[in-house]
């Protein structure tokens, strides 16, 4: 069967492409991408039915995320010039959409139940509260949730990119990957932190390098990154485990 994830992802690249100053042309683009995603919502539907393994609940799930789609197309429809807020309420609502189809996504194509969406995705018609989102992906972490963590740290990415807090968010999904095991994706994680130049996060994120790598036996990039603490950021407390991860290794 066809992702889910491929129908939301040109949805959102024209979404974020439109800006803050959409053109009454962009808007009937979304109007009809919107639609297109109600066609594609419609068959999945009709597989979910044919799929006995499926339950209702994730049946009713669909329903209301296509429910939300015609409330989008009408906001669409109704739209003169699309104003800067109503672009921005597009963008948080489909971010919202894109996380409930990838956990359906994932119901659908391993025959389970579809986990409850995290504290952090919650329909947002009224705005985008990036500190409480934040805070619910990090109590999703704490739980050691970490699929439902990550979702809610890129929500914020994806909705609040420019945030103060999104440095953080790019750093806990490393956290949550390094934690899952998936030390591969967490090396990318952590990489991206130092797309933040000014983050709070950079020694730490240098430190789980080091770490991520000596956990995929690469002892050299490990210690390259670990002198890069102590070289880099000295008086942190990072440097300190730094100081004796690089001694366990021969330092």
């Amino acid at each position: 069967m066809k992702s889910l994830w491929k129908v939301v992802v040109p949805m959102l690249v024209v979404i974020i492409g439109s800006g803050c100053g959409a053109s009454g042309s962009k808007l009937t683009q979304l109007d009809a991408t919107v639609k297109k995603q109600q066609m594609n919502l419609r068959e999945t539907i009709e597989q979910v039915d044919q799929n006995a393994a499926m339950n209702r609940e994730t049946k009713n799930e669909l329903a209301e995320i296509q429910r939300r789609l015609t409330e989008l197309e009408s906001k669409i429809n109704t739209a003169l010039t699309g104003e800067s807020a109503e672009v921005q309420e597009f963008k948080e609502n489909l971010a919202f959409i894109n996380d409930q189809i990838l956990r359906l996504d994932s119901s659908i194509r391993t025959k389970r139940p579809a986990t409850q969406p995290s504290a952090a995705s919650v329909f947002k018609p009224g705005g985008f509260e990036v500190k409480a989102s934040y805070e619910a992906a990090r109590a999703e972490y704490e739980q050691r949730r970490y699929e439902p963590a990550i979702s809610g740290f890129n929500e914020v990415l994806t909705v609040a990119p420019a945030s103060s807090l999104a440095d953080n968010a790019q750093y806990w999904i490393g956290e949550c990957y390094y934690s899952m095991g998936n030390f591969e994706m967490a090396l990318e994680a952590f990489n991206k932190v130092f797309d933040y130049p000014e983050s709070n996060k950079l020694a730490d994120a240098t430190l789980k390098l080091g770490l991520t790598y000596i956990k995929l036996k690469n002892t050299d990039s490990a210690k390259k990154e670990l002198r890069a603490v102590l070289q880099n950021y000295p008086d942190s407390d990072a440097a300190k485990f730094a100081r004796a991860e690089l001694s366990k290794l021969g330092e």
